[in-house]
């Protein structure tokens, strides 16, 4: 049982506002220095030494020989898909609850998980309001916008030492899209934002990339989806070229040539195209590219190669999906996998066994599980509905794939080079548990204290359900 640490959070809240004063007054005095001596250089360079300062403070991200790397030293996201920013609510959900974020990120990291991926859309980055939120339990959210809520969430995983991928969900924060772009919404203005959220986190040292567009599908053609990667990871990498581009698959089993595939693809989930067209590395190098395909199971969709109720028909399948790029050198990492196992199509418990045995036999040990929510219709979550106790049978299926002797990497990132958001937040919320110090098997009730002087906020309440659809 994890018990939330109770902080004094108006104190808090000073000591992060002091050390952001001190950092602004220094970077305004090393700007005026720079315009004197420089004679033209003008108040605007502030924020390029800024973006340079941070950027050379924050660690860089590469993959090489199906692996993920930070600062050459091999890491294993081991992963959870939390989402909330997509919807309308705007920020995580489950905050609706008697739970703060930080005690949820404390039972992530007690069962093991070191990474988040956190599904977002453009209008977190337009200043939303934000709902569903128990400001009793989660006093620093109130009065933020959702662009706010995002950086201090951001800075709360970053300080808990864990990683973040940040996933562009939905254009329209309503529905997910075929393509990048839509009648409303532009090519040119997807890539604004995927810049706008490069730079903007630039300076948080567990930021390990941007998942670009999730799951491309119906028409979306491997050669269409290959030039847009392309279009859009170059623009990325130049405004921050210390994270990696993550990219999907398409849908469309019709890559060209040897490419073409026979089977069903869940959205995102074919990427073996690359292998006959491959992404460009002049736009993107090698070692700054990682494939993030989706696969579920029958709960989500019952998909004709599901007859074979063993699955022994599936490594082949999936081999041919996206085994077979890993296989070529490339870093695979599933953005997307799950089910409910148990509780819904009889047959998704021998899918989930089978897909975490093809993981550890194939050396595919990143990954993102689909989710921590248990509010996901089709799969559920790692919590049960009660948004506190754990999913025991799901959760020990998969961390047999946490604990397999092939993916024991290097996983639990240094915070020393951490934002002075970071820092004051981590000075407050300090944990010491390592995410490979959880035991084999977990269902426990995890208990949350209201923070002290919640009398500094004012209490809100609001509740809003959401979930996905993935198949095509």
């Amino acid at each position: 049982m994890i018990t939330h640490q109770q902080n004094t959070t108006c104190n808090k809240i000073a000591v992060k506002k002091n050390l952001q004063l001190f950092i602004k007054k220094s970077l305004v005095v090393f700007g005026l220095t720079s315009l004197i001596i420089g004679g033209i250089s003008g108040f605007s360079s502030i924020a390029s030494i800024n973006n340079i300062k941070s950027q050379a403070a924050s660690p860089s991200y590469t993959t090489s020989n199906k692996k993920f790397f930070r600062d050459g030293q091999e890491i294993v996201l081991k992963g959870v898909n939390w989402f909330g920013f997509e919807t309308d609510n705007a920020v995580f959900h489950g905050l609706w609850t008697n739970r703060s974020a930080n005690t949820q990120l404390d039972q992530m990291k007690s069962l093991g998980f070191n990474a988040i991926r956190v599904p977002v859309c453009p209008g977190v980055l337009t200043n939303k309001a934000i709902g569903g939120v128990d400001y009793s339990a989660n006093p620093d959210l109130n009065g933020l916008n959702s662009q706010q809520a995002l950086d201090l969430l951001m800075n709360k995983i970053s300080a808990k030492g864990m990683y973040i991928l940040l996933d562009h969900h939905r254009p329209d924060c309503n529905a997910i899209s075929e393509y990048w772009y839509t009648s409303g919404y532009s090519e040119t203005q997807w890539i604004g934002d995927l810049k706008s959220l490069a730079t903007r986190y630039a300076s948080n040292p567990n930021f390990v990339g941007i998942d670009i567009k999730n799951e491309p599908h119906g028409p979306v053609s491997w050669s269409e989806w290959k030039g847009a990667t392309e279009r859009a990871g170059q623009a990325i990498l130049g405004v921050n070229p210390n994270i990696v581009i993550y990219t999907e698959g398409v849908s469309s089993t019709n890559a060209g040539g040897n490419c073409n595939s026979s089977y069903n693809a869940w959205w995102g989930g074919n990427i073996k195209g690359q292998l006959c067209d491959p992404i460009s590395t002049a736009a993107i190098p090698a070692n700054k590219l990682a494939f993030a395909p989706h696969v579920y199971g029958p709960d989500v969709y019952a998909q004709p190669y599901f007859n074979d109720t063993t699955f022994a028909n599936m490594p082949a399948i999936w081999d041919d999906h996206f085994g077979s790029v890993q296989a070529a050198g490339n870093s695979v990492a599933f953005g997307e996998f799950g089910g409910k196992y148990g509780g819904g199509d009889p047959r998704d418990v021998a899918w989930q066994n089978k897909i975490v045995d093809y993981q550890i036999a194939k050396g595919m040990c990143s990954f993102f599980f689909w989710s921590w929510n248990p509010n996901s219709g089709d799969t559920g979550g790692i919590l049960n509905d009660d948004w506190t106790t754990v999913s025991t049978a799901k959760y020990n299926n998969l961390k047999r794939l946490m604990d397999a002797p092939a993916c024991q990497g290097g996983s639990v990132p240094s915070n020393s080079s951490s934002p002075a958001s970071s820092i004051a937040s981590s000075a407050a919320n300090s944990v010491s548990s390592s995410p490979n110090s959880s035991s084999a098997g977990v269902s426990s009730s995890v208990s949350s204290s209201t923070p002290a002087n919640s009398a500094c906020y004012q209490v809100m309440t609001n509740r809003q359900m959401g979930g996905d659809n993935w198949y095509n």
